[in-house]
């Protein structure tokens, strides 16, 4: 049975655990999206959806005066015992720096995205780097890595001869990197429905491999397995596809897509 929560806080202009504050702007453009948002699980892009978000807005803070708090109305679909102590959040990106030239953005999350030298490191001519905000303190920290090519009109061309390079690349420099810092990474690709929408792809690989698991033959098979379900999905050919999320299983070999949301804001968990 699914608990109604109205009103309820995900973002202020207040410090965070961090330290740190969001902008009212930010809140405003947070506010502007999709009117109805899957309400994923501790910002873990490996598991199912547990409800949405929705009638997001803006307002004064009445507990802080001077600030702002982007405010939703919550449903919940899980257990009401395991609601978040903290409340419910929303995390967001800011690319920092890109250019016409940019091949990668590497989103990295708190406390990496104050590391100087980290990014200095990270930072060329083709890789952009940006901020992966989230308002947990994650003791699992994740990078999102981003391949900005559009996978279309023919994806396996663009795939082979755009995206396997820039993702080679990543495997055998950056990611190295990021691994010294204890820093995980999730993929970040751009499909095409077959309605012509830009469908974001999350690929989660296995934590415990990689560098083995975000290999170009695994990612080019979950591509396969994404424009099958472009083809026999009945909603996506009807209402189009916004973002997937895949996570990569050991016993399978292979990934699976676990969630689907769709244009209308509905979404898709599925069970591997």
């Amino acid at each position: 049975m699914a608990t109604s929560l109205k009103r309820q806080v995900i973002m202020s202009t207040r410090k965070d655990a961090h330290g740190e504050r969001a902008t009212k702007e930010i809140l405003e453009l947070m506010s502007e999206g999709p009117a109805r948002r899957p309400l994923s699980q501790h910002h873990d892009m490996s598991m199912g959806t547990i409800g949405y978000m929705e009638n997001l807005e803006v307002i004064p803070d009445k507990e802080t005066p001077g600030e702002w708090v982007l405010v939703a109305d919550i449903t919940f679909t899980g257990d009401i015992a395991t609601i978040p102590k903290g409340g419910f959040s929303i995390g967001y990106t800011i690319v920092e720096e890109k250019t016409e030239d940019t091949e990668l953005i590497v989103l990295l999350p708190y406390p990496h995205y104050n590391d100087t030298k980290l990014k200095a490191a990270l930072r060329s001519q083709t890789v952009a780097l940006g901020r992966h905000v989230k308002k947990a303190t994650d003791p699992a920290t994740i990078a999102l890595v981003v391949i900005p090519a559009l996978l279309a009109p023919v994806w396996a061309w663009v795939f082979n001869e755009k995206v396997v390079p820039i993702l080679r690349n990543f495997l055998s420099t950056i990611l190295e990197q990021l691994h010294s810092r204890k820093i995980g990474s999730d993929l970040s690709l751009l499909a095409q429905d077959k309605l012509g929408n830009s469908v974001k792809l999350i690929l989660v690989p296995d934590r415990a491999n990689e560098a083995g698991t975000l290999d170009p033959k695994y990612i080019e098979r979950s591509l396969e397995e994404v424009h099958t379900f472009f083809e026999q999905d009945e909603k996506a050919a009807a209402v189009g596809v916004d973002h997937m999320r895949l996570c990569y299983y050991p016993k399978f070999g292979k990934y699976q897509i676990i969630n689907a949301v769709y244009l209308d804001g509905t979404d898709q968990n599925f069970v591997p």
